[in-house]
């Protein structure tokens, strides 16, 4: 009778410990996609890779060929810049990171700052938005400014999965989404998630 029950209790006890194990692992993969949503501002740049610029709203004179916008870096600070269209390209979709640093080594501070939970809140949006349709044709030819409201990540889309590992861009590299494009050029994406953020960019561009 022992010979039969402890086989019988080891068996039990094994797929026990089993299904144990499996409910562990999805609690685990629950856990970590609540804490990827949880995470806030200076605790989410802190935990994660970020580009060090989140966003940018550039100003194109077609006339000067020059750009007069404002970043949005990790700091969560409003910069302002100028540059010649010739060192920066707004429609590129994937840049050198050093192109973008060169933004803010000219920028300059100005009084405005967002503050970091609401900075993160609409980068975090900016990788659902990036799954929307966009064709960026042509616009106004004679239009004396064009307007592009820019955000930047480190992979390209993929929204659905928002704690997936970055593998889309190199280390050297970042990827510029244009949400909007208005003047010689227009297009904006299909997202009511974009609409959301182009809302929020043209609110500091007014309040500057």
């Amino acid at each position: 009778m022992k010979n039969i029950f402890l086989p019988t209790l080891f068996l039990s006890l094994s797929i026990l410990t089993f299904f144990s194990c499996g409910n562990e692992e999805i609690d685990q993969s629950t856990a970590q996609s609540d804490f990827y949503q949880n995470l806030e501002g200076q605790a989410y740049i802190d935990y994660y890779d970020t580009p060090d610029v989140f966003f940018n709203f550039a100003k194109v004179d077609e006339e000067t060929q020059m750009i007069k916008g404002w970043i949005i870096p990790t700091d969560g600070k409003v910069y302002t810049y100028e540059i010649p269209v010739e060192e920066f390209s707004v429609t590129e979709p994937i840049l050198k990171r050093i192109r973008v640093e060169r933004l803010t080594d000219i920028a300059v501070e100005s009084d405005r700052t967002i503050d970091l939970t609401e900075v993160v809140d609409y980068y975090k949006k900016t990788r659902i938005a990036a799954d929307g349709d966009f064709e960026l044709g042509h616009g106004e030819p004679t239009a004396a400014t064009s307007y592009y409201f820019i955000a930047y990540d480190l992979q390209l889309g993929n929204g659905a999965c928002l704690n997936c590992p970055v593998s889309q861009v190199s280390r050297d590299e970042v990827a510029q989404l244009v949400l909007k494009a208005d003047g010689t050029l227009d297009g904006a994406l299909d997202s009511s998630t974009a609409d959301k953020i182009i809302e929020w960019m043209t609110g500091i561009d007014e309040s500057l």
